[in-house]
């Protein structure tokens, strides 16, 4: 059998959008053309940035068959999957860790496929070529190593069964297990968190502001616009690194909006704080945060209460709000694993940084399973306390 034309593009314009969009399909929106090519257009990814844009295509003819979206780096930032201590330890060794290739999504500590095959294909055999490529891809940029971020559990599979390093790590989600109401999820809390989580959701809606969800034509008028600049001076406060201009917010409001869900606070025709979601399929993701106002427990209101009550309502599967935080398993959020497979081209380097993530991923699932026992939600059927 005839092996596919590996290809490798400078940007996702070179591929075409729906040539793109067709592998993707219903899966994760990140790895939509106008996320990602958005991205590249205004300017958020980029030589600059570090992150230099060579996705890899495999084509039979005219034909994408297979695809991953990939970047050359000289840094770290940006990846959510910590490796902060490795390129020190490189150092000391005296070996490269730097450039390195990155499969993933910039910015975008969500889990969605990264080794994307056309429908009708044999996934397994594609999702191997795509390997073989990515690894060719790596060594002809000279790269020090090779790293899948947030693949699905099937690809991370691929991935290890490849030689692939496997690390993982915990996020809180939330999964709708056939609530009916937002009382009817607060129901399979102990009475104690269960009356916290309702004087929350009281203090925020008693700060006379107008909490609302708007999606859509509702996002026009300059509210993304309005909530970036209170996304800006967030990161600024906290010392964030602001990864998204303003050109991108504007962008997904020309091109993006029917995917976008902002949990506003309001006063008038003015945002005053606001958390901004993406919907699609069965699943909702927290992406985005801001505030020009310090009220009490808004946050917990329109980053997790309110998206929870949408998700409900809409009868969606799993939130995820996003990375980091323990406030969300006090708040009905349990640990989800996420996995990520390394290469690291180096013996010297290889051999230890795979023992230590052996290990790590032993400690993960570990601390997973003594979180879940701890868990503030009841086994469902139990009796309210």
């Amino acid at each position: 059998m005839t092996e596919p034309r590996a290809e490798i593009h400078e940007s996702l314009a070179e591929i075409g959008q729906e040539a793109w969009d067709g592998l993707v399909g219903e899966e994760s929106p990140f790895l939509e053309w106008a996320w990602l090519q958005g991205l590249e257009e205004t300017g958020c990814v980029d030589q600059e940035s570090g992150w230099i844009p060579r996705h890899l295509g495999l084509w039979e003819g005219d034909r994408l068959v297979a695809a991953a979206p990939a970047y050359a780096k000289l840094h770290s930032m940006g990846e959510f999957v910590y490796d902060w201590s490795f390129a020190p330890a490189a150092q000391r060794m005296g070996v490269p860790y730097y450039p390195k290739l990155v499969v993933g999504v910039p910015f975008t500590p969500v889990t969605g496929q990264r080794l994307l095959v056309a429908r009708g294909e044999d996934s397994d055999r594609r999702r191997k070529q795509l390997l073989v490529g990515l690894h060719r891809l790596a060594e002809g940029l000279g790269c020090a190593g090779l790293h899948l971020l947030f693949p699905t559990e099937e690809e991370t599979g691929v991935a290890v069964s490849g030689g692939g390093a496997l690390r993982m790590q915990t996020q809180y989600w939330w999964a709708n297990d056939g609530y009916e109401s937002f009382d009817h999820f607060l129901e399979r809390f102990r009475s104690k968190r269960r009356k916290a989580i309702r004087r929350e959701r009281r203090s925020a809606r008693q700060s006379g502001l107008d909490l609302v969800m708007l999606s859509g034509e509702a996002l026009g008028g300059g509210m993304l616009s309005q909530m970036f600049g209170h996304y800006d001076r967030t990161c600024a406060m906290y010392g964030g690194w602001r990864y998204l201009n303003e050109s991108f917010w504007e962008h997904l409001q020309g091109a993006w909006s029917h995917r976008l869900r902002l949990f506003a606070a309001c006063s008038g025709d003015k945002l005053v704080a606001g958390a901004l979601c993406v919907e699609k399929g069965s699943r909702l993701y927290g992406r985005y945060w801001g505030s020009g106002v310090d009220v009490p427990d808004l946050h917990f209101e329109l980053c997790f209460y309110a998206p929870v009550q949408h998700a409900i309502e809409r009868r969606l599967a799993v939130f995820e709000p996003g990375q980091g935080g323990h406030h969300k398993f006090r708040r009905g959020f349990e640990p989800a694993l996420c996995r990520s497979a390394h290469w690291f081209f180096e013996p010297r380097l290889d051999g230890p940084v795979r023992e230590y993530l052996a290990q790590e991923v032993v400690e993960v699932q570990d601390r997973r399973l003594a979180q879940l026992a701890e868990s503030p939600l009841r086994v469902k059927g139990q009796t309210p306390s």
